[in-house]
């Protein structure tokens, strides 16, 4: 994977413009995951894409051309949620990880709501509100997600 970017370096600070960049980069894929947290009990939203699956993140790969909140602003469409009540700037409040196994960058933004509903889609099995003492997530992920919480939405860490 490739990507392009225009590299601006500070000194003194003065911006100096070193003007286009292309760089190769050690992934294959970059993601956007919605943390969702109620506000009533802190509880997140996960989804199961099988009956037998274990609870993962909404959300999915970024497009090209897109920004990971505008691929997470789709994926919440395509999977059908409809977040009530989500807070004001989500889109800046994210932590970024890198997973190995399938060389996979990861964006996860973390959004507050009232609630949020689904409306049935057959990429979705079903979805539920996960109490944060309960770990039905992929190995892993469920550190990751209370530590995100912890760092990001303090007020909400239980």
């Amino acid at each position: 994977m490739q990507a392009t970017f225009h590299e601006i370096n500070y000194y003194n600070n003065q911006a100096i413009d070193l003007g286009p960049k292309t760089v190769t980069l050690p992934f294959h894929r970059v993601s956007a995951r919605a943390l969702i947290v109620r506000r009533g009990d802190g509880a997140i939203l996960g989804v199961r894409h099988g009956p037998t699956r274990m609870a993962a993140l909404p959300g999915g790969g970024v497009d090209d051309g897109e920004s990971p909140a505008q691929a997470l602003r789709r994926e919440l469409i395509e999977e059908g949620f409809t977040l009530i009540g989500a807070d004001e700037g989500w889109e800046e409040r994210f932590g970024v990880d890198y997973y190995a196994g399938y060389k996979e960058l990861n964006f996860w933004f973390l959004i507050t709501v009232d609630d949020a509903q689904m409306t049935p889609n057959p990429e979705i099995f079903a979805y539920q509100w996960v109490p944060q003492g309960e770990n039905p997530w992929y190995p892993g992920m469920g550190a990751l997600i209370l530590l995100l919480v912890k760092k990001y939405l303090p007020d909400y860490a239980r």
